[in-house]
């Protein structure tokens, strides 16, 4: 694929090439992010419409209306939470930005967990084999789940949560036997198969390892010490750990004892990315809440040590980081894609939840990433967290960089995790359904973190 930026070529290339490069395998990072959501549209096109769930009924209605064509007003209110504010006949806009009914989005929930976990899921590989699925839409669905539980007392969205990750906790690879091929040993994560130096092997990471972990340690942590399922989950969190620890073979200490990083499994001799390590290190700060495990402990504090090194602070007061962390490099970075930053910054979102490592100053200059340098104002956006440079700048309501960052949009929104420090973002980011709801695809709901998005919305969180 040719790159979509111009203007500063010679230093934005190399990032550019990372973003945009499409490899032809089925199921990397990328492609499940972009093709999973598409068996449910399908099925819904060709449901009859009194046998649709409330789920299947919004994605009806917003595709009609996405069309130009108008949805009766009765439809229109029993999909919504609330349509006293929604215009009639309502318009795209003013549909996506209204908080659906509670519902629909359990509606939503039981169907990507069902078709995750379905067995015969066509374009999916075999459930054993579903790591890299499990990382990009249980990770944010089940933690959807989650949300909606708290938010709302109903045993329904703990139900859905703890039935899915009970499944998902007996396909790990020391459950199934299943072997990394690049490791040639069962390693106790969930493997995937993966474009490895031009073969398909199957792999694990510490990306999968972190992502699937991540929620289930999460809700380990809302449970009570008298609740029924503290035991178990407390279990599942000491199982957990041994996970953290798979990937040791890779990591590195810097010389001053107080960094760490973790090499990259393709090459050695690289670093790690960042966001797949900070996988990794939110659910150890999850996993150290239960266990109080001081080893974890002490590996995060490498990790974050690492992370703050090679991070800076621009001159509107926003952190930016490159893609792969280098603490040697002293030239100017090309900053991380803001899709991508959303996984690099789970690390200090668990962190704060934890009460560990993190500053107030530090979650500022998270949040600041978002009102300086990705929402550049009303008509434009970055697609970078830093630079602020108008070779990665689009106008929202001009073509996306590429056609397969449709699928990546909904990770803008985790600036909507930072509005404690920022209030601005709430507004500016939630304006954005109304105004340019094309760029977010059937209101979000058929995308895992635009559907996590759509709870902690609901949860009124933000």
């Amino acid at each position: 694929m040719s790159l979509f930026l111009c203007g500063r070529v010679s230093l934005l290339e190399n990032l550019t090439l990372s973003l945009l490069k499409q490899t032809s395998y089925r199921f990397t990072r990328r492609a499940v992010l972009k093709t999973l959501p598409l068996p449910f549209v399908m099925m819904m096109h060709r449901a009859v419409a009194n046998e649709r769930n409330l789920y299947e009924r919004y994605i009806s209605a917003w595709t009609t209306l996405a069309s130009g064509q108008s949805v009766p007003r009765k439809e229109i209110e029993e999909l919504l939470d609330s349509s006293d504010n929604v215009p009639d006949p309502v318009d795209l806009g003013s549909f996506s930005a209204a908080k659906p009914h509670l519902d629909v989005l359990f509606d939503a929930l039981r169907k990507h967990i069902a078709q995750i976990l379905d067995p015969s899921a066509k374009g999916l590989p075999a459930l054993e084999d579903r790591g890299q699925v499990f990382a990009w839409t249980w990770s944010y669905v089940g933690r959807a789940a989650i949300i909606l539980w708290k938010a709302t007392g109903q045993e329904r969205f703990r139900t859905l949560f703890v039935d899915a990750a009970r499944q998902i906790m007996a396909l790990r690879d020391d459950r199934t036997g299943r072997k990394d091929e690049v490791q040639d040993r069962v390693v106790r994560s969930w493997g995937s198969p993966w474009p490895v130096h031009g073969v398909t092997r199957r792999i694990t990471d510490v990306t999968v390892t972190g992502l699937v972990s991540l929620p289930i340690a999460s809700f380990a942590n809302e449970l009570y010490s008298t609740d029924p399922l503290a035991d178990e989950f407390g279990s599942y969190c000491h199982d957990l750990t041994a996970g953290l620890w798979e990937f040791d073979r890779y990591f590195l200490t810097l010389p001053d004892g107080r960094n760490g990083y973790y090499r990259s499994w393709l090459d050695p001799k690289s670093f790690e990315a960042q966001n797949h390590v900070h996988a990794l290190a939110a659910a150890g700060v999850e996993i150290y809440r239960v266990t109080n495990d001081r080893g974890i402990h002490d590996r995060l504090s490498l990790l974050w040590g690492g992370f703050k090194r090679v991070t800076n602070i621009d001159d509107m007061g926003a952190a930016t980081w490159a893609y792969f962390p280098d603490p040697s490099l002293t030239q100017e970075i090309v900053p991380e894609a803001f899709w991508k930053a959303a996984v690099t910054l789970e690390f200090p979102l668990a962190c704060q939840h934890a009460n560990i490592l993190v500053s107030d100053k530090d979650m500022r200059a998270f949040g600041r990433i978002y009102t300086k340098n990705v929402l550049l104002s009303d008509e434009t956006y970055n697609i970078l967290i830093g630079l602020r440079d108008p070779a990665s700048t689009y106008r929202w309501d001009g073509p996306l960089a590429s056609p397969d960052v449709q699928s990546l949009m909904p990770f803008i929104f985790r600036g909507l995790w930072f509005s404690d420090h920022e209030p601005s973002l709430t507004k500016r980011l939630t304006d954005l359904l109304k105004r340019h709801p094309l760029k977010f695809s059937n209101g979000l709901l058929t995308s895992p973190f635009g559907l996590m998005t759509r709870a902690f919305l609901w949860a009124g969180a933000a």
